[in-house]
């Protein structure tokens, strides 16, 4: 894979985590502030094209982006599975799962959102080169 080639897959990548980042920043709002006896409607994104389009190209990336990205979308998948045991699923038309949540589970989504916003921030950064790789 040529420069040009890595370098358009990192700002492909950085484009879809960026998607999931603002999404998860939205669902910490939305989980910070809970109605007793209400319920949360969190969106979530259960397709990541271009990352599964391309995981045979991550090895082309520098070591510590193919670290980032790989712990950012292993978190996304890992939302997933958080979010089927506090509640369920309901499918709209197109790209989007529904997760409709209890609010008292509202403390512990909004620690999950949050350190899923922060992990997408790192691997953001690492795409874009604001992250050093740690000295040997």
């Amino acid at each position: 894979m040529g420069h040009l080639r890595c370098t358009t897959l990192r700002r492909a990548l950085v484009e879809e985590l960026r998607q999931a980042k603002e999404s998860a920043e939205l669902n910490i709002d939305r989980s910070g502030n809970p109605e007793p006896g209400g319920s949360f409607l969190i969106p979530v994104s259960d397709l990541h094209r271009i990352y599964d389009a391309n995981i045979s190209n991550l090895g082309k990336l520098e070591p510590v982006q193919v670290s980032a990205v790989v712990r950012a979308y292993g978190l996304l998948q890992a939302q997933i599975e958080t979010l089927a045991a506090i509640g369920t699923f309901h499918r709209t038309e197109g790209p989007v799962l529904h997760a409709i949540v209890d609010s008292k589970w509202g403390e512990i989504l909004e620690a999950n959102q949050r350190a899923l916003s922060e992990a997408l921030g790192e691997a953001i950064n690492a795409l874009e080169g604001r992250t050093k790789a740690p000295p040997p």
